[in-house]
């Protein structure tokens, strides 16, 4: 039989399964839709053919982004492994997508080549799968890959939402309030430690109200004040410069306020914005955050609480990683795309003893510690496919109780810095001569760009190899 007339009787066998089913390259691509998901999804197989499946992809600006995120494996599948994923409501207007199975093909060598995601009813998946009924797991979690992809289908706009990536129960209270927030023109004001990413969270939400009321990208008005330092004389000037741009043809939405580290703010300073704002009849929004609780505001003089009052038209508490563990894994598995994505690497995995480091560590910085800490991971794991316990910072490695709960207490004390510095100066100097007289080509090799490559060289003296 011809290679066509193989792949007609293939496309000839799935399409005669009752249930959904999509074929899958081995970086995630579609091959293949059955005629059954083609029904239940109302989307033409020839617009999913060659999509790329992600659950990074932002389901409102890419054409049937939900169904490309819901398609995407989790990691141990690009690993050989079959994995289920459950939904908590069905995907499509069909009990048939309240559950997935994904089987990775194998060739000889045990590379996996293409991958079958089936959709099912829960009941099936479970009855396929036998006692290994459970969602993907690690140690008794569910993988945090497959806890991303419900968490952006369930929150298609995640964009600059970062920090409010999670599935705790405050977060997810947290994410409904933002994400209604930025459909509306009301005041807020997110409270909660230093290091939550509230400034962030703010200019999304800003960014959506602009992006929604479709303004010309370069109308609107949007003024970040940090309270922490300001002096009174140049903030009340701030104050009326922003007012002085206030234009009466834009809606309020569209000119906003931000305050940040509003604790910080006199009491004069205070009575003078409120002043402001009364004179100018809602012309504008405010936002804020703050590292104080509503009942440290109560204690405090009149005009904070009266502020406090108009601000807090919608209130959003952003606990600290300490108290929402649950979120760390996903919210490490969010940064690390966003890294890898942004360097144009193919996307790094955390192996299990690195995510038990990160589970067990305190996070005094909060999610912005987070972020810096997969950057730097990212940066460190050359020629490597998985963030390993060295390529975390050596607060992370070295914190107190990392080895116990990692389940190594006989492991010597880590002091690798000179031990990494020769790695990396090996790693260097093998992918220069895997590439001579190609720095690009190197550098491509170590993963890392061509301007640091040439820092690295410069720092382990490796003018010379060839």
């Amino acid at each position: 039989m011809s290679a066509g007339g193989m792949r007609r009787a293939i496309s000839k066998i799935f399409d005669s399964v009752a249930k959904p089913l999509a074929v899958l390259d081995r970086v995630g691509k579609i091959l293949f839709v059955n005629a059954r998901l083609v029904e239940i999804s109302g989307i033409d197989a020839r617009e999913l053919l060659g999509q790329q499946c992600h659950w990074e992809l932002p389901p409102d600006d890419v054409p049937h982004g939900a169904t490309l995120v819901a398609l995407a494996p989790p990691a141990t599948v690009r690993e050989g492994r079959i994995a289920a994923r459950r939904f908590h409501q069905p995907l499509f207007a069909t009990p048939d997508s309240m559950g997935q199975l994904f089987i990775p093909i194998l060739d000889h060598d045990g590379v996996v080549q293409i991958v079958i995601a089936l959709f099912g009813s829960w009941e099936d998946i479970d009855a396929l799968l036998g006692d290994k009924s459970m969602p993907p797991m690690i140690a008794g979690r569910p993988l945090p890959d497959a806890i991303l992809a419900e968490i952006r289908r369930r929150w298609p706009r995640l964009d600059g939402l970062a920090p409010l990536v999670g599935q705790s129960a405050a977060i997810g209270l947290a994410m409904r309030r933002t994400q209604h927030v930025a459909s509306t023109e009301m005041n807020v004001l997110w409270w909660g430690p230093a290091g939550g990413g509230k400034r962030q969270i703010a200019e999304a939400v800003w960014s959506h109200r602009h992006g929604s009321l479709k303004l010309p990208a370069l109308s609107g008005q949007f003024l970040a004040i940090e309270c922490t330092l300001i002096k009174e004389e140049l903030f009340t000037a701030m104050l009326e410069t922003f007012v002085g741009r206030l234009r009466s043809d834009l809606p309020a939405g569209a000119q906003t306020l931000l305050l940040t580290d509003l604790q910080h703010l006199s009491e004069s300073a205070v009575t003078r914005l409120l002043h402001i704002y009364q004179q100018q009849d809602n012309r504008f929004t405010l936002m804020a955050s703050s590292q104080l609780a509503p009942e440290q505001w109560a204690r405090r003089s009149k005009a904070h609480q009266d502020l406090w009052s108009l601000l807090a038209e919608m209130e959003v508490h952003i606990p600290g990683l300490r108290d929402r563990r649950e979120d760390i894994l996903p919210l490490c598995e969010h940064y690390l795309a966003l890294m890898c994505r942004s360097r144009e690497r193919a996307l790094l995995r955390l192996r299990e003893d690195a995510m038990e480091l990160l589970q067990v560590y305190n996070w005094p910085g909060n999610v912005v510690e987070l972020a810096a800490a997969m950057e730097h991971a990212v940066d460190d794991a050359v020629l490597t496919r998985t963030i390993e316990p060295q390529h975390l910072p050596v607060a992370i490695r070295t914190f107190p109780s990392a080895a116990a709960h990692a389940g190594r207490q006989d492991a010597p004390p880590i002091q690798l810095d000179d031990v990494l510095r020769e790695v990396e100066k090996t790693l260097v100097r093998n992918a220069l001569r895997q590439s001579p007289r190609n720095r690009a080509q190197a550098a491509r090799l170590l993963g890392i760009s061509r301007p640091r490559l040439l820092r690295l060289i410069e720092l382990h003296g490796l003018h010379d190899v060839r």
